[in-house]
């Protein structure tokens, strides 16, 4: 798990929400499931509406990142990893109509 930092994006607040992660290399790949819900997660929104104000804590380290949708291309196999780490996610998009967004972390 990491901590997310994002800023509201209607109130401008600090929210920290923990989220699980896998690595892609010097980048983390964060899976905005909900649950499995039909909308995406508050955070998610937070992050992509304001991507200038992102930030992660892993094991206690803080890292200012910038948050980018993963490629088409490269779904299927960030999927692969993200279901080895938690496999609720095969689950989750199941249960959904819509496409689960994956969001890398990239270190600024």
């Amino acid at each position: 798990m990491l901590l997310l930092e994002t800023r509201g994006r209607k109130s401008g607040e600090a929210r920290r929400t923990p989220v699980y992660f896998v690595r892609d290399g010097a980048d983390v790949i964060v899976v905005a499931s909900n649950w499995g819900r039909d909308d995406d997660p508050a955070w998610y929104r937070n992050l992509m509406a304001r991507p200038d104000d992102a930030a992660m804590v892993v094991d206690g380290r803080r890292t200012a990142v910038r948050p980018e949708a993963v490629a088409h291309a490269d779904r299927e196999r960030v999927w692969k990893a993200a279901d080895a780490a938690y496999p609720q996610y095969a689950d989750y998009r199941k249960w959904t109509r819509r496409e689960i967004p994956l969001v890398r972390l990239m270190p600024r």
